[in-house]
C-alpha cells in the first residue's frame, strides 16, 4: 500500500495543535500587555493571587508534560537498545550527555543558593546577637565593641519598625485616596 500524504485542504493534527498553541500564546501575551500598557480597571484584579495560582498551575502542568515526554523518549530509547536498532547505542550516549549537561547548571544553582541561604541565616542569627540579648548592659572597653553596636541596633530596631509602620500606613491611606 502506498503511504498516504496529508492533503493541503485539511491540516494534520500536529499542525492544528501548533496553531492552537500559537493562538493561545498570542492571546496570553496580548492580555499581559494590555494589563500593563493600559489602565483598564476591569482587567486588573485587586490582588494577584489568582494570577499567581494560575501561573503556578501552568508551570506544574508544563513540568508534567516535559517529564512525560522525557520518560517516553527514554523508554523508546531503552526499547531500541534492547532490540539492537542501528545507532541506538550512539543515541543513548548522546541523550545521556545532554541530560548531564542540562542537569549540571541546575545542581550548581541549587548548591549556590543553599550555601548563600545558610550563610545569610548564620549572619542574621549570629552568636553576638544572642549575647547582647542576654546581657545588654555589659561593656568592656571605651571604644564601642561589636556587641555594643549590636545592642544599640537591638534598641533602635523596634523604634525603626514602628516608624516604618506609621509611614507605610500613611502612604497606603494616601495611595487609596488617589486610586479612588
Amino acid at each position: 500500500m502506498p503511504a498516504q500524504t496529508p492533503s493541503r485542504s485539511e491540516p494534520p493534527r500536529r499542525r492544528r495543535a501548533v496553531l492552537w498553541l500559537a493562538i493561545g500564546t498570542f492571546l496570553l501575551f496580548a492580555i499581559s500587555i494590555s494589563q500593563t500598557a493600559f489602565n483598564l480597571k476591569f482587567i486588573q484584579p485587586e490582588s494577584n493571587e489568582l494570577g499567581y495560582a494560575a501561573l503556578s498551575g501552568l508551570i506544574f502542568l508544563l513540568l508534567l508534560a516535559i517529564t512525560f515526554v522525557l520518560l517516553r523518549n527514554l523508554l523508546k530509547l531503552y526499547g531500541d537498545r534492547r532490540l539492537g536498532v542501528v545507532g541506538s547505542k550512539f543515541r543513548a550516549r548522546m541523550v545521556l550527555m545532554v541530560l548531564l549537561l542540562s542537569l549540571l547548571p541546575v545542581i550548581a544553582q541549587f548548591g549556590f543558593a543553599r550555601l548563600l541561604l545558610n550563610r545569610s541565616i548564620d549572619k542574621w542569627f549570629s552568636r553576638p546577637v544572642e549575647e547582647v540579648r542576654k546581657d545588654p548592659g555589659r561593656t568592656h572597653t571605651r571604644k564601642p565593641s561589636r556587641s555594643q553596636h549590636l545592642q544599640r541596633y537591638a534598641v533602635l530596631l523596634p523604634r525603626a519598625i514602628s516608624l516604618l509602620h506609621v509611614v507605610s500606613s500613611i502612604a497606603m491611606k494616601q495611595l487609596c485616596k488617589e486610586v479612588s
